[in-house]
This record gives structure tokens, C-alpha cells and sequence, in this order.
């Protein structure tokens, strides 16, 4: 992986997927403790937390899909099988591009780098786990609109608000007051998308 971004992307899920635990961006804010992010219904049968990054039709610019999941703040018990199939997924594509000496001269594009270890690559395997938890294909015409956390077998899925309260679109509140169900601010930095990471 030639890119910071993307070995750093890579991390976050083996970190998870091995250890458990919570992972945020440094340019994140905790808004409300980590104890609180989950229902009291839900707490002894959650062992992975997602949140949506958007939740617009036709797509938010920027993302992939009309509801995608961000991976800026990820929860997770160790060993899910979302996680480890994460880290699979990104090996696979990584090992699919020719090999090339010094590894550092393989090129990925910012749209590469969201589809392979990004938030576009990320929300294909949630939706994999969701379908699955549910016995039928989930799409984002099951999610969008959301305004309270469903789950799905051990996936908890947060609304817009849960990690993306203050984003510029999908129904997001704004302002500076902290809305219930709003337990993570992202300060969407970016910095990696100018290509000096």
C-alpha cells in the first residue's frame, strides 16, 4: 500500500478485528461517552457499531452510495466477522495490482483508495453483514431516512447523527448544540485527499 491513507485505513480494521474497541479519526470530537452509544435493549447483543456517513439521493458528492457508512469511528468486539472480512477484502485487491519494485511506485487514485480501504469499499461489506443478519438483501432504501439506531443480528447501525452530526447533508443537525443520538463530530479534515499523505 503506497499510500499513508490507506495503510492507515488498513490498520483501524486489523486493530479491530484482532483487539476490539473503538477507533475515531484524530479530527473526530466525542460528544457523549462511548457507554451511552448503544440502547439499553440493544447492549448484550451489539458487537459491531457502524454509522452513516450520508444519506441522500442521488449520492452526497464525494461518496459512492445513497447511504454509506463512514469508517472515520468504528466500535467493534474483537474477532467480527465484518472486520476480518474488511481486512481480507483490502489484501485481495492490493495483491490484485501488479507488482511493481520499489512497492512505493504502485499508484492508487483517491477514488481507489475509497473503493479498497475507504468508506465506499466499507459500507459494501456492512451491507454484506446486514443482508446476511436478516435473512433478505438490505439496501439503502431499508436505512435512508433513519432517525434511530436498528439492529441488525450484532450490527448496530446509527442514524446520520450518530457519528455525523454537523455534516452539510442527509438530514444532519447542525448548529452547535449537541442533538440526543449524536455521539461523535467529525471536523472532515481531508487532509489525505490532497495527495501528500
Amino acid at each position: 500500500m503506497s499510500r499513508r491513507v490507506m495503510r492507515a485505513d488498513f490498520l483501524r480494521y486489523l486493530l479491530l478485528a484482532i483487539e476490539g474497541g473503538v477507533y475515531s479519526d484524530i479530527d473526530t470530537e466525542l460528544l457523549k461517552p462511548v457507554h451511552e452509544w448503544v440502547p439499553e435493549e440493544f447492549r448484550h447483543q451489539t458487537r459491531l457499531i457502524v454509522g452513516l456517513e450520508a444519506d441522500q439521493s442521488p449520492p452526497v458528492a464525494g461518496t459512492t452510495y445513497e447511504v454509506q457508512f463512514c469508517q472515520w469511528t468504528l466500535a467493534s468486539a474483537p474477532g467480527h466477522p465484518a472486520m476480518w472480512e474488511m481486512v481480507e477484502r483490502i489484501l485481495k485487491r492490493v495483491r490484485s495490482r501488479p507488482y511493481k519494485d520499489p512497492p512505493e511506485g504502485i499508484e492508487y487514485s483517491n477514488s481507489e483508495v475509497l473503493d479498497i480501504t475507504g468508506p465506499a469499499g466499507w459500507t459494501e461489506i456492512v451491507f454484506e453483514h446486514l443482508s446476511e443478519a436478516a435473512g433478505s438483501p438490505v439496501t439503502w432504501h431499508n436505512l435512508t431516512g433513519m432517525r434511530e439506531a436498528r439492529l441488525f443480528g450484532d450490527i448496530l447501525v446509527l442514524p446520520i447523527d450518530g457519528f455525523a452530526s454537523g455534516a452539510p447533508h442527509s438530514g444532519a443537525s447542525t448548529g452547535d448544540e449537541v442533538v440526543e443520538g449524536a455521539f461523535v463530530k467529525h471536523h472532515f479534515m481531508g487532509t489525505w485527499k490532497d495527495g501528500n499523505d
